[in-house]
C-alpha cells in the first residue's frame, strides 16, 4: 500500500485535482436513483469483460469497489483523498502500477476533476497500466427531457430527448469540475480525439437513456505507443 503523501505534495496536487468531500458521497442527493443506475451500469460493463484483475480509479464511497471485491473480482482501489481509506492513495496522473498490470482500469467520473489540458497525460496513464480495455465515463452537458406516456394499467412507456446545451457556460471557479463534455469549450469530438491520439480505439461511447449526464466510453489499446 502507498503511503498518504505529505502535506507540501497534496497541497500541491490540490491546485491540479478537485476531488469531493467524503460527506458528499453520503447525503440523499448523490445518491439518488439515478446514481444507483450508474452503479448498474459501471458494474455491467466490468462484468461483461470478464476480468481477474481490475483497478479502479476514484473509489469514492466505495459502492462499486465493494461490490466487485466481495463478488469474487480482485480489485485494486485508488483515490487521492485519503478519507475515503482507498487501499491505494494516489492520483491519475501518476499510478503507482507497473506497465499492464490490469485486465480492466476503470475511471468513472474521474477525469472532470483535473484541468482538461491533462486530460491526455491521464489517458495514456489508464493506457499504460491496463492490458486491454479501459472504461471510462465523464459528464455530458446537455438538456434532458422525459416524458412518461401510460398506455393500459401494466405498461408504459418513457420517451427520453437528449440535446446539447448550445450557450457556452462561463467557468465557474467553484465548480468541482474543471470541464465537461459540451461545457467549457470541451465539444464531445475534442474528446474523442485526445483518445485517438492517446492510443486508444473507441469501441463504443453511448449515454444512458434516463440519465444522459453521464457519457461511457468503452476503450481499446492501440498497438501503435511504445510503453516505457
Amino acid at each position: 500500500m502507498k503511503k498518504p503523501e505529505n502535506s507540501s505534495v497534496q497541497k500541491n496536487k490540490k491546485a491540479l485535482i478537485k476531488h469531493e468531500s467524503i460527506e458528499h458521497y453520503l447525503t440523499d442527493k448523490y445518491m439518488s436513483p439515478q446514481r444507483f443506475q450508474v452503479y448498474w451500469e459501471q458494474i455491467k460493463l466490468i462484468h461483461s469483460l470478464k476480468p481477474s484483475r481490475v483497478l479502479e480509479i476514484g473509489i469514492g464511497n466505495s459502492f462499486v469497489f465493494e461490490f466487485l471485491r466481495q463478488g469474487g473480482i480482485q480489485c485494486t482501489g485508488i483515490d487521492i483523498d485519503i478519507r475515503t481509506k482507498p487501499p491505494v492513495v494516489g492520483d491519475v496522473l501518476h499510478l503507482p502500477f507497473k506497465n499492464e498490470s490490469f485486465d480492466v482500469v476503470a475511471c468513472f467520473e474521474v477525469l472532470e476533476h483535473i484541468p482538461f489540458e491533462h486530460f491526455s497525460a491521464a489517458l495514456r496513464e489508464l493506457r499504460r497500466v491496463s492490458q486491454k480495455t479501459v472504461l471510462i465515463s465523464i459528464p455530458h452537458h446537455i438538456i434532458c427531457h422525459i416524458r412518461w406516456f401510460q398506455f393500459t394499467r401494466w405498461f408504459s412507456l418513457g420517451v427520453c430527448l437528449s440535446v446539447p446545451k448550445l450557450r457556452n457556460v462561463k467557468y465557474d471557479e467553484k465548480s468541482p469540475h474543471f470541464w465537461e463534455i459540451g461545457k467549457y469549450s470541451v465539444p464531445l469530438k475534442l474528446v474523442l480525439k485526445s483518445m485517438h491520439s492517446s492510443g486508444f480505439k473507441i469501441i463504443r461511447h453511448y449515454i444512458l437513456k434516463f440519465w444522459p449526464y453521464h457519457r461511457f466510453f468503452i476503450l481499446g489499446k492501440t498497438p501503435d505507443i511504445q510503453e516505457h
